[in-house]
């Protein structure tokens, strides 16, 4: 985390950095989820490491609505691409899930 922050500074501050973002934002994303869990407690912000383990939860039955962050599929491939996305899943004991 360390490197990200100051990665994150030198930027802010007009620094050339050679620090690719995207790869400290994937490398801290656990890191991160978790720090804005802390800090939003209602937030419910959970990280799917795949769309077929986030599909899983849509189906779920359960009441409690969440923030997903899931990586995307390559559709040549089929393989977790090196962007995520984001939803805003809201689950309803008696309808479909919205997003």
């Amino acid at each position: 985390m360390k490197a990200y922050g100051q990665a994150a500074i030198d930027r802010a501050s007009g620094k050339k950095t050679s620090a690719s973002f995207a790869k400290l934002d994937a490398t801290h994303l656990l890191d991160m989820i978790n720090a804005e869990n802390q800090r939003n407690s209602d937030l419910n912000l959970r990280r799917f490491g795949n769309q077929t383990k986030f599909i899983k939860a849509l189906k779920s039955k359960g009441s409690d609505s969440f923030w997903a962050i899931s990586p995307q599929t390559s559709d040549s491939t089929g393989q977790p691409a090196s962007h995520h996305v984001m939803a805003d899943v809201r689950l309803h004991p008696s309808r479909k899930p919205t997003v």
